[in-house]
């Protein structure tokens, strides 16, 4: 079903008016993100202690540039979708979006089967000694 340009609120509203209605949603999504981290830490702290902590601080940069790479591949090809789309061409917009998944799974294996191998290594690499090393 197409949507006509008189009831497509994202282009006749007024740019204020977008801004927030698409903008505050996800500013809130990223406060509860946020705050979910916060306390994540607290409990991992409390009860598993100094050495769990340290140990998902120590990971955590290796997991950001991780999904980092997961939400470029994501971005790219849904603005590659939505342009194709957008032409009316629903079968290179398929193509698009076939290309992507097949391009985040086959990503995800190789870092999977990476890490299966690799893993140790690559916490000694981040700085892991002595008892960070098995947690992380």
């Amino acid at each position: 079903m197409k949507m006509s340009l008189k009831t497509n609120q994202m282009l006749n509203a007024s740019v204020t008016k977008t801004f927030f209605r698409h903008g505050v949603p996800w500013m809130l999504a990223m406060i509860l993100m946020s705050s979910a981290a916060i306390v994540d830490g607290i409990f991992v702290g409390h009860y598993v202690g100094a050495s769990g902590l340290g140990a998902i601080n120590l990971v955590l940069p290796v997991v950001t540039f991780l999904s980092g790479i997961g939400v470029v591949l994501a971005v790219g090809g849904s603005v590659s979708y939505a342009s194709y789309i957008g032409q009316g061409d629903s079968i290179a917009a398929s193509a698009i979006f076939t290309k992507t998944m097949l391009a985040i799974v086959l990503f995800c294996a190789l870092v999977q089967g990476g890490c299966m191998g690799t893993g140790k290594s690559v916490v000694k690499l981040l700085g892991g000694r002595g008892e960070l090393l098995e947690p992380a």
